[in-house]
């Protein structure tokens, strides 16, 4: 709650940060151009999952299909956890499906995103590349080593070898999971928004009616007095963050260009629990 009388609790996140920072990593070009197009991608999600065209989820989510409605949300499980790394049985383990159905939704996303597929094998062997011996050592006491990854951004993965599977030819291996999801984690929680967490700092520096108080993985949370215009102070919010390309391209090796929208969504209410305005 907010600690002035009549003040609001206001958090500010980005909209499907994850994904755009993994169109970003992988390069894969039909992802980027969704983005840009504005593809609702958990209705493209929802047509992964359950076998239809895009354009049959959209139009029934648009006129208010209830049926539709709820299987767009269903969809968002599957497509966040492949983002993280997770397989088929893990997948159907954390999102109640069926393994035939997560293989199909895995399947119908690298088949229209083929270029996140092969960037992240490349990473993969990277990394098996890059090993070298360590102490390490795995759970079944087996000499495990290290590999690494590092970004454009310069961030470096190091990753420590694990018992592999018991279908897997190996004895270790170094966890898929990790390799796929850190450098998309990196770049959105770990580049853009402790960058963006400073320039809005920055920003707010020195005013007692707007205190910047918490950031919760792309969420940032910002005390604000009724002594001020709450959707004034949202807009000025936003319209920083959503400049979050700019600063990048202006903070990172000339190089490297990020050229995707980011659009954020600021919301504020008496409590954190309790958000009764957006923008």
């Amino acid at each position: 709650v907010s600690r002035f009388p009549d003040g609001v609790i206001m958090e500010a996140d980005y909209s499907q940060l994850e994904v755009i920072g993994l169109a970003y990593a992988s390069g894969d070009a039909t992802l980027r151009a969704d983005i840009i197009k504005g593809i609702d991608l958990h209705c493209m999600s929802a047509s992964f999952l359950y076998d239809v065209p895009y354009t049959t989820v959209k139009n029934a989510v648009v006129q208010g299909d209830p049926d539709w409605t709820a299987k767009r949300k269903k969809a968002k499980g599957p497509s966040f956890q492949l983002q993280y790394g997770a397989g088929a049985y893990s997948i159907s383990q954390n999102c109640n499906i069926t393994v035939d159905e997560a293989k199909k939704f895995i399947s119908n996303y690298y088949s229209r995103y083929p270029g996140v597929k092969a960037w992240q094998d490349n990473n993969i062997e990277k990394v098996r590349k890059s090993r070298q011996p360590s102490q390490h050592r795995t759970q079944k006491g087996l000499p495990a080593g290290t590999g690494e990854l590092q970004s454009e951004t310069g961030r470096i993965y190091r990753f420590i070898e694990q018992d592999a599977p018991d279908w897997s030819d190996r004895q270790t291996d170094f966890s898929p999971t990790q390799i796929k999801n850190y450098p998309v984690q990196g770049l959105a929680t770990g580049d853009i928004v402790p960058m963006m967490l400073g320039i809005l700092f920055d920003n707010f520096y020195g005013d007692p009616d707007v205190l910047l108080i918490n950031t919760v993985h792309d969420s940032i949370l910002f005390d604000v007095s009724d002594d001020v215009n709450h959707k004034e102070v949202a807009n000025n919010i936003k319209s920083i963050m959503e400049k979050a390309p700019q600063y990048f391209n202006s903070r990172f090796n000339p190089k490297i260009k990020f050229d995707l929208p980011l659009k954020a969504e600021v919301q504020w209410g008496k409590s954190w629990g309790q958000m009764t305005e957006t923008l």
